[in-house]
């Protein structure tokens, strides 16, 4: 049965009226002994602490989690704001500062060291000289012809006064240019000296450095494959020339190896897909060589022409020759 009591009534007792209050020793303490059954929103109860028993109140529920200080929890209305002041006058603009002096520019870095330059190739040993021929005899050099008389001399003009300059006088005549004398009959031409012995044909040349290598197919492959048609993927070698269409050919051994066209090659992880349409032999194996379909042999060595023909066949210009290689 509930009790009514009224405002007024006064507890002269030197500790709270409601023993819920506490002070516990802990939120925990607190939570553990006052029941769910006897708490309310607003429920104070003390927590001792290191400065006293502090107030805490369920401020927004009743479950453990709602228990929190009271003091922190209670947050007064935000005031209204006042009214913003007038702005004051803007002040005089200063004096520019004097410009700073321009930094001393950087020292420039050190010039790259310049790279090596490639070795020369050998040149070619030079073959020797032939023999100069004998040069034919100087012909005779004609006589000179007589020089013509030198013409007389004309009569020097009269020098005019001085002062108002005077009439120049009349350019003497000119003398008679002499007679050209009669041209020298021309040497009789010197015979052409004999052809000299043709020289011995020069050593043959170091050979030049090797062309790049052509397009590269050939590679091993280490996957392990069953023989059989049907498409196979496996890893070769990287940066090869393989390309979708070409035929390739799979071996293990003479008894055991497939065939088929290349539907993907991948050059920078080996990664290719062949389909088999050809196999040979059975079982699987890991260890295998791949190399285009009908790939040419590599080529034979070159033969080396031994001597001068001219030398080894003199009188055989129009025959048929049969050359040592």
């Amino acid at each position: 049965m509930a009790i009514n009591l009224n405002d007024n009534i006064l507890v002269n007792a030197p500790k709270p009226s409601d023993d819920r209050y506490g002070p516990w020793s802990s939120v925990s303490d607190a939570n553990t002994n006052v029941i769910s059954a006897n708490r309310y929103l607003g429920l104070t109860v003390g927590i001792s602490g290191a400065s006293g028993v502090l107030d805490y109140w369920y401020a927004s529920g009743i479950a453990n989690g709602d228990l929190v200080e009271k003091a922190s929890s209670l947050q007064g209305v935000q005031g209204l704001q006042g009214v913003q002041g007038l702005q004051g006058t803007q002040g005089v603009q200063g004096v520019q500062g004097v410009q700073g002096l321009q930094g001393t520019q950087g020292v420039q870095g050190v010039q790259g060291v310049q790279g090596l330059q490639g070795t020369q190739g050998v040149q070619g040993v030079q073959g020797v000289q032939g023999l100069q021929g004998t040069q034919g005899v100087q012909g005779v050099q004609g006589v000179q012809g007589v020089e013509g008389a030198q013409g007389i001399q004309g009569v020097q003009g009269v020098q005019g006064l001085q002062g108002t300059q005077g009439v120049q006088g009349v350019q003497g005549l000119q003398g008679v240019q002499g007679l050209q004398g009669t041209q020298g009959v021309q040497g009789v031409q010197g015979v052409q000296g004999v052809q000299g012995v043709q020289g011995l044909q020069g050593t043959q040349g170091v050979q030049g450095v090797q062309g790049v290598q052509g397009d590269r197919y050939s590679t091993t492959s280490s996957t392990s494959l069953t023989i059989g048609t049907g498409s196979k993927t496996l890893t070769v070698g990287t940066g090869l020339q393989w390309s979708i269409g070409q035929e390739a050919v799979l071996t293990f051994d003479a008894s055991n190896f497939m065939s088929g066209t290349v539907t993907a090659y991948n050059s920078g992880t080996g990664s290719m897909t062949v389909s088999v349409d050809n196999a040979t032999g059975s079982g699987t194996y890991s260890s295998w060589d791949v190399n285009l379909g009908g790939a040419p042999g590599p080529a034979g060595a070159q033969g080396v022409i031994l001597g001068n023909l001219t030398q080894k066949y003199p009188r055989q210009s129009s025959r048929r020759i049969e050359m040592d290689c």
